[in-house]
């Protein structure tokens, strides 16, 4: 494989996204009979239980993954991925992260996940040198989208109002993700109205989130509405539990 095409890291679970989040009958049996030296069922029974939301049978899926995944660095960063969807071990997630980049160093997003596993264990410094880097190293879609990375850490340390002037600028480069985020930081910092709308957004036209339903419930509770608040209380915790039992 080419450099470029070992940059492009797989960000998403495939079951999620292939199966609408419900596996046929049957399917986790044929993978345990699957070549157990064989990398892809590997991932694919990790991607099943990150989508069951059971951290303890997660676990050694994720441990014999990283075994198999060698130095393939898009399965690493994969393994990574999951690791934080299903044990949320933060530190063999980052141990994946930096493998893959390791192999591939344009894998960008792999670099952003370093910067937040290291904000996520105490290394601040590390973390914001890292964001403030990647940006300027992309272009196009990928320089907004990773401006809305940042503009999320921002966010969840508390400094609303960088976080908004990150989130605009990544909406106006066209980030694909990221309205929401917006949303948040201007309901954080006083102007739930507005913030009211971006969360409106992100949530017509396609499937709902349960983030996007809980500032949406902080948007309403600002405004004096809370039986409002309370409906999108409800709606966030309806997706959680159905996704749980999937």
């Amino acid at each position: 494989q080419s450099a470029p095409e070992l940059a492009r890291p797989f960000h998403f679970n495939p079951m999620a996204l292939t199966l609408a989040w419900r596996a046929p009958r049957g399917l986790a049996a044929r993978l345990g009979r699957a070549d157990g030296r064989d990398p892809w069922p590997a991932m694919f029974r990790l991607s099943l239980h990150s989508m069951g939301g059971v951290p303890a049978d997660a676990a050694p899926h994720a441990r014999l993954l990283r075994e198999l995944a060698g130095g393939e660095p898009w399965m690493r960063y994969l393994c990574g991925h999951l690791e934080l969807q299903t044990t949320g071990d933060t530190a063999l997630a980052e141990a994946d992260f930096r493998a893959a980049l390791a192999v591939a160093p344009a894998m960008w997003k792999a670099e952003a996940y370093v910067a937040e596993m290291a904000l996520c264990r105490g290394r601040a410094a590390e973390a914001w040198s890292r964001m403030a880097r990647l940006p300027e190293r992309l272009t196009g879609p990928e320089r907004a989208d990773a401006r809305a990375w940042r503009g999320a850490m921002l966010l969840w340390t508390g400094r609303a109002r960088e976080a908004e002037r990150e989130l605009v600028a990544a909406a106006a480069g066209g980030a694909q993700f990221g309205r929401g985020w917006l949303g948040a930081s201007r309901v954080l910092a006083g102007r739930p109205r507005e913030g009211l709308a971006d969360l409106d957004g992100t949530l017509e036209g396609r499937a709902p989130e349960e983030e996007a339903l809980l500032w949406r419930a902080e948007a309403w509770s600002a405004l004096g509405k809370p039986a409002r608040a309370r409906q999108d209380l409800a709606a966030a915790l309806k997706l959680l539990k159905s996704r749980l039992q999937a």
